[in-house]
């Protein structure tokens, strides 16, 4: 791993949360009180962090009112309801049965705020997301958050599951890698396990093309021990890197199943099917 200081803003974001998640692990304290603000991304990584250390009274929340209310709310210990005028999704739980609705409740939510082809990008790319978690990862729990930005013309959104992970998935079915951050750039260039059937796995890349540069956004892939960061830019196609966990680095560094993240703009008019791959 490289000095935090160089990491791109959603890596920066899940390293923060993976330390603060060792920290409580190792003393038994999850302090948040210096936290200006805490963003879908980090909060659903901290979110049974935060409730475990609620219950062993090892919690100190953030000193920022403003802050506090919108953890304890949007982070709660139940599912919350999807309300049309909010700005964000509050941890909604994924499963088999409401996860084609998912896309559109969120879509339908913010729905007046973004034009058209902003709109089906963002409903294309979560349904896709979805249709992995459901279809590949084998999880036991699946969740999502998201937050509008009207004001900064930006959506931040995250979902993860604690499925056998992409990794896992490739031993399970006999492809080879050279470690886990191998395994996300593999199934980032369509790598799937779907080859078997004569089938490629170009979804994930089509979602991570349409969002990083049809709308100049950041996306996140972790599995495993690996990350997999991919960005706008200006000049060129969107810029990828990898950081990946030595093997023998604290359990915690082992993301067992998958966690994905984008922060991208709203005020573009991306033409989905140019970045759709068949």
């Amino acid at each position: 791993m490289v000095n935090a200081k160089d990491y791109p803003y959603l890596v920066k974001n899940y390293v923060k949360c993976i330390n603060l998640i060792s920290v409580y692990r190792s003393n038994g304290n999850l302090n948040l009180e210096d936290e200006d603000w805490l963003t879908p991304s980090e909060i659903l990584l901290l979110r049974d962090t935060i409730t475990e250390a609620k219950h062993s009274q090892g919690y100190a929340p953030p000193k920022n009112e403003k802050v506090k209310g919108y953890l304890d709310y949007i982070a709660s210990e139940t599912d919350n309801e999807v309300l049309e005028e909010s700005t964000y999704i509050p941890f909604l739980r994924i499963n088999n049965s409401n996860a084609d609705s998912i896309a559109s409740k969120i879509t339908g939510m913010i729905g007046k705020k973004l034009n058209g082809e902003s709109l089906q990008a963002l409903k294309y790319s979560i349904d896709e997301l979805l249709a992995n978690i459901i279809e590949h990862s084998k999880y036991k729990n699946s969740s999502i958050m998201l937050q509008n930005y009207p004001l900064k013309k930006s959506v931040e959104f995250s979902l993860m599951d604690d499925g056998i992970s992409i990794p896992g998935n490739f031993r399970t079915h006999g492809i080879s890698f050279e470690g886990d951050c191998d395994s996300l750039a593999k199934a980032m260039n369509g790598v799937s396990t779907k080859d078997k059937n004569g089938e490629r796995g170009f979804g994930l890349h089509s979602v991570f093309e349409l969002l990083t540069k049809g709308m100049q956004g950041e996306g996140i892939l972790v599995s495993g021990r690996g990350i997999l960061s991919r960005r706008f830019n200006e000049v060129s196609d969107p810029i990828t890197e990898l950081f990946c966990y030595a093997n023998d680095s604290e359990e915690i560094t082992v993301f067992k199943g998958c966690y994905v993240a984008f922060n991208i703009k709203t005020n573009l008019s991306p033409d989905l099917y140019r970045y759709l791959e068949y």
